[in-house]
């Protein structure tokens, strides 16, 4: 491991910042197109969860309302293992499995798998709370976030067009300006961040194939 890190700050001494910022934009350009043909054929991504059932019966005999919780990284649903004793006294809880996170659970695609772009979770995301988990179309749902899975969350958000989510509850990542300041977000994410973390995506995956392999699979759930 040394050796490499020894071998990489030689070319990077060796090239200079300009033809060293040439050749990572290069490679960052290659691994686009290939992940956009490797991804290109799929739609929303396959979404699984764990159901938790309400405990208590209601005294109005209505049925509880629902609880849709995304973990982020590097967690996966036992993230809430914590908070599920507490909120299935009220509520009925659907703990998300984000792809590729869970290695027992029936989503997981193994350590070659490229993943999602996170546009595609947050369809898949909405898809299994339109069909799945909501009775009926009337049925609203409250979204427990996390993390990364803020993000998701917020994009499952303003992609639903079934008018599914009652409000949202963001832990860790949070924003608090309403819809307004998620719209700037995404707007300043899109235009601004994606050319500098390309690069970063490049070199993350590089690494994760070389050295760490399967411990670092959900960079390519975070990262498309």
């Amino acid at each position: 491991m040394s050796e490499v890190l020894k071998n990489i700050s030689q070319i990077v001494v060796k090239w200079g910042p300009k033809k060293l910022l040439l050749a990572t934009s290069t490679l960052s350009l290659v691994c686009l197109v290939v992940h956009y043909h490797a991804t290109k054929k799929k739609t929303s991504a396959p979404i699984e969860f764990l159901h938790d059932k309400c405990v208590n019966e209601s005294n109005s005999g209505e049925p509880p309302k629902k609880i849709v919780l995304i973990h982020g990284w590097p967690d996966n649903a036992s993230l809430w293992k914590l908070q599920i004793p507490l909120l299935t006294k009220k509520y009925d809880c659907y703990r998300i499995i984000l792809p590729n996170y869970d290695k027992d659970a029936k989503n997981y695609e193994g350590r070659h798998s490229w993943g999602y772009d996170m546009a595609d979770v947050a369809d898949g995301i909405n898809a299994c709370v339109n069909t799945r988990i909501r009775s009926n179309k009337d049925e609203k749902v409250i979204l427990l976030i996390h993390d990364w899975g803020s993000l998701v969350g917020y994009m499952a958000y303003k992609q639903d067009k079934n008018n599914m989510y009652e409000r949202i509850i963001s832990v860790d990542i949070g924003d608090s300006g309403g819809i307004t300041d998620i719209k700037i977000f995404f707007w300043v994410r899109c235009n601004f961040l994606f050319v500098g973390s390309v690069t970063t995506c490049v070199c993350i995956r590089i690494y994760m194939f070389i050295v760490l392999q399967e411990k670092l699979v959900h960079f390519f759930v975070d990262f498309t």
